[in-house]
């Protein structure tokens, strides 16, 4: 499946989802709202347009209708991950770590790591 392009907005859904698992609109509707204070109607416009995209899929065989998530959080994550590094980087990975390493401040046993780590990686 093409990973959809989520928005800000999409997200808080999708997080109820990932978090719980299946949801009814209902439940989606409370716990968006919860978190946001957003009206039921921008959340459920938020829910159609996932299942417009392929992010979320209606079980049919439940009454009442339960949304779930087709996208994994990790898929979700990877997907940004990669817009990303196409972005701000030219799509190459190596140019954004090296990027990330000059700019943060590292202790002596993450220094460490990443030399073992690039030890693995030179074999």
């Amino acid at each position: 499946m093409e990973k959809a392009k989520i928005s800000e907005a999409e997200r808080e859904v999708m997080n109820a989802v990932w978090k719980n698992g299946a949801l009814t609109s209902r439940d989606i509707v409370e716990q968006v709202h919860a978190r946001k204070g957003w009206d039921s109607s921008t959340i459920r416009t938020l829910v159609r347009r996932l299942v417009n995209k392929g992010a979320l899929e209606i079980q049919s065989d439940s009454k009442p209708q339960c949304f779930e998530a087709k996208m994994s959080f990790d898929e979700f994550i990877e997907a940004e991950g990669r817009t990303f590094i196409e972005r701000g980087f030219g799509g190459k990975p190596e140019a954004m770590l090296l990027h990330f390493v000059e700019q943060t401040k590292l202790t002596p046993e993450d220094i460490r790591k990443f030399k073992q780590i690039l030890t693995r990686k030179a074999k």
